[in-house]
This record gives C-alpha cells, sequence and structure tokens, in this order.
C-alpha cells in the first residue's frame, strides 16, 4: 500500500518519508528481537534508519520505499520449533511511505 504524502502543510516531519513497523500488521517482535532487528537495519540502511526503541516501536527511513531497492531483498524466517518449513515474509512487507 502506498500513501501520497507531499502535502508538507498536512505531514509535517513526515512528508515523503519510509515507516518500516515490524510490530504492525501482526508480526509484534518482543523487545530482545526488536532491538537486535533495530541495530541490523541500521547497518543495512547506512545509517538512515531511525528506530524508536519504545513499545510499539517503529523505524523511519528519510526517503519514500522506491529509493531503498536494496533494503527490499530482505527478509523474515518464520518457523516453529517443531517443524522444519519455514515461512518467509519480506521486509517491504511492513514498509508503507507515509
Amino acid at each position: 500500500m502506498s500513501i501520497m504524502n507531499e502535502d508538507v502543510k498536512l505531514y509535517g516531519i513526515y512528508t515523503n518519508t519510509t515507516f518500516i513497523t515490524t510490530d504492525f500488521r501482526g508480526i509484534g517482535l518482543p523487545t530482545t528481537s526488536f532491538n537486535q532487528f533495530a541495530n541490523l537495519i541500521d547497518i543495512i540502511s547506512i545509517g538512515q534508519a531511525a528506530c524508536a526503541r519504545t513499545q510499539g516501536g517503529h523505524c523511519v527511513l528519510p526517503k519514500t520505499c522506491d529509493q531503498y531497492p536494496t533494503l527490499w531483498n530482505y527478509s523474515f524466517k518464520i518457523q516453529f520449533s517443531d517443524q522444519s518449513d519455514f515461512l518467509t515474509v519480506p521486509l517491504a512487507s511492513f514498509a508503507a511511505d507515509q
């Protein structure tokens, strides 16, 4: 889903930014996992990601999603402990232009 947000009066500091909310849309990372994710996304975004390490934490990038094509090569691997199969969830599924 893409939201056009070019109206500075309406969106203020969030104009033309990208939000990655890993605890939105059902993933709900525990604090330790979110902190690890925040460290990794800071590295792969070359320091551009700003992550709120609070309950309901999220990460913000200063540009729109299309400005980070290599970032969308990353994904989460979800696997139940008693199973050998796993589900791959692309990082892009948690991103939206805000």
